[in-house]
């Protein structure tokens, strides 16, 4: 990614934009950080079910990691930043 020392100048469009963004990229993490707890309680609880739950539990760091990529992206993309360097 490559940064500029100019000035950024965005409407007030381009920040709500954003603002909704982030907005859904938060809401998609604790939804995947509260299926982690939540399936790591029941796991603890109840070890005979672990495996019931073992795909559910493996699957949200991707998520996760997923969530934090797309709105990368699109933040570059709005800030018009070069991520290739």
């Amino acid at each position: 990614m490559s940064l500029t020392n100019q000035t950024l100048n965005l409407t007030p469009e381009q920040i709500g934009d954003i603002e909704k963004k982030l907005a859904i990229m938060r809401h998609n993490v604790n939804n995947s950080l509260a299926i982690l707890v939540a399936t790591a309680e029941i796991m603890g609880r109840k070890p005979e079910a672990a495996l019931r739950f073992a795909d559910s539990f493996s699957e949200q760091p991707q998520k996760i990691v997923e969530e934090i990529r797309k709105f990368s992206e699109a933040l570059q993309s709005s800030l018009g930043m070069n991520k290739n360097g």
